[in-house]
């Protein structure tokens, strides 16, 4: 649930820019830049004022500390009233506070001219926390006085409880990079398209929509109990379907041949059983899945900034990691086996798989059932979990959840301690197909592992030595090509 709303000052709450622009165009005149084109100078609103002067007039660090000496001769006594609140700012601020928000101000201003700008139209009261930049160089970043505002508020260790509203897409990066979701202010000195590039939480077009969109987002809101019912329930329905699919077929095999012969019938198809459950599993869970797509209002729960999509480098990659998982973790628990007493579920297995070819065990295992199971357990019970909780906390109550699910020992710790990679995955890139793909790979490479392992010859002992040492290699690779990508995406929780 957010506590915390995080303010941009410059096109957010104020409209300054004709203060700032008329005092950068001061400044570039001084250190023998001028610039007569007035509109162009809209790309100083907002961002830290010194790397903007470097990148706009091409000079060094020297020269941009004399800019903005220059600056300020004109912005201070001048220019910082050269400024006007957008209209709706002082009842947005009143609704948000009524609603039990704490508001404060994260600005790349200087903090002094901040909280004199605040006090000027006396919207000061309203902030528990005002945080700007440094006259001395500090906190010269977005993410930095994100940061520090998270740190004020005693945010520091739980940043998904604030939410960022700003007007450029560096409020977008920065409050990403502290792991702050953002919303885009429309109405402020964004060019055109710069917002949607930036892809944030949601644009609004005026702050009226900001508490429209607060307010018909009860995600966050819900109660206790009912929080728990939406994340639980999903796994019902699997369950569900998969007695009434058994119970249907044993129901007309025994009233077609008997009791008995129902009840060695329904054990004899497990396997078919379970792919039609997956099948049917898959149809209420992609409703579900976009009903609460279309509830978080932004089409995802997690921020997907453009180039998430999967292509096939990274799916391979996906799909190595998948079967490394699958080998290594089969491995562990069988050194596990023989230290703890677990209960063998390998003769279970060999039982339901007897007597079936390799493409029916990899249609219902080894496709179908994969799938079924991470739209039950990912697409809505780990991304209902990350509606409340960090990244660590959902992944880790969604994989044990997962584990326990498969109602046997052995089962549960293999399930649940990939469960947790399966959903890392889907956080790091911002696909939910990640997950899809390093299951469906994980089961596919275990069926066909079998196949393999019961050949007895030199060639097949070999082809899995090999194997094993490739693997390895995803094994680590892998991972840290996914930690890269997630900090790309501003997700530094892992």
């Amino acid at each position: 649930m957010y506590k915390a709303i995080l303010f941009d000052l410059d096109g957010t709450l104020t409209e300054s820019g004709p203060g700032i622009m008329r005092s950068v165009q001061y400044a570039l005149l001084r250190i023998g830049h001028p610039e007569e084109d007035f509109d162009k100078l809209r790309v100083f609103v907002g961002p830290p004022l010194k790397e903007q002067f470097m990148k706009y007039a091409g000079i060094d660090e020297e020269t941009a500390d004399a800019a903005l000496t220059f600056y300020r001769q004109r912005y201070v006594p001048i220019g910082m009233y050269e400024n006007e609140l957008y209209p709706g700012i002082v009842q947005m601020l009143t609704d948000l506070r009524l609603d039990g928000y704490t508001l404060a101000v994260a600005s790349s201003k200087p903090e002094p001219f901040v909280l004199r700008i605040l006090e000027h139209f006396d919207i000061a009261k309203y902030f528990e926390v005002v945080v700007g930049s440094g006259l001395d160089g500090s906190l010269g970043t977005k993410e930095e006085v994100v940061r520090e505002a998270l740190k004020r508020l005693g945010l520091e260790e739980h940043p998904e409880e604030a939410l960022m509203v700003g007007d450029k897409e560096h409020d977008v990066f920065g409050a990403r990079a502290a792991g702050v979701e953002c919303i885009g202010a429309a109405w402020g000195y964004a060019a055109e398209g710069e917002l949607e590039r930036a892809d944030p939480l949601k644009i609004v077009g005026t702050p009226a929509d900001l508490i429209q969109f607060l307010d018909s987002t009860p995600l966050r809101r819900e109660s206790v109990l009912k929080k728990i019912w939406r994340i639980l329930y999903p796994a019902g329905i699997h369950l569900g379907i998969s007695i009434a699919v058994s119970g249907v077929f044993g129901m007309l095999a025994a009233a077609a041949f008997g009791p008995e012969m129902g009840n060695d019938l329904t054990y004899k198809y497990t396997i078919e059983l379970t792919g039609i459950t997956a099948m049917l599993t898959i149809l209420p869970c992609v409703f579900l899945y976009l009903k609460d797509r279309d509830r978080r209002k932004d089409g995802r729960l997690i921020p997907c900034p453009p180039g998430s999509k999967i292509g096939i480098p990274d799916g391979l990659l996906l799909a190595g990691l998948g079967a490394a998982l699958s080998l290594y973790g089969n491995v562990l628990l069988g050194l596990l086996a023989q230290l703890v007493p677990i209960d063998d579920y390998s003769e279970v297995i060999e039982q339901v798989e007897s007597g079936k070819t390799l493409w029916v065990l990899l249609i219902c295992m080894g496709i179908l059932a994969p799938i079924a199971e991470e739209m039950v357990f990912r697409w809505l019970i780990y991304l209902r979990l990350r509606d409340t909780f960090p990244i660590w906390a959902a992944a880790l109550i969604s994989s044990a959840f997962f584990g326990i699910y498969h109602g046997n020992m052995m089962q549960a710790i293999y399930a649940g301690v990939l469960g947790i990679f399966f959903a890392l995955a889907l956080e790091m890139t911002g696909n939910i197909w990640s997950s899809v793909i390093l299951h469906v790979s994980a089961n596919v490479f275990s069926l066909v592992l079998q196949e393999i392992s019961a050949l007895e010859d030199s060639g097949a002992a070999l082809f899995l030595g090999l194997t094993a040492i490739v693997l390895f290699v995803f094994l680590i690779v892998v991972p840290f090509r996914l930690k890269r990508v997630g900090k790309k995406r501003g997700y530094r929780a892992v």
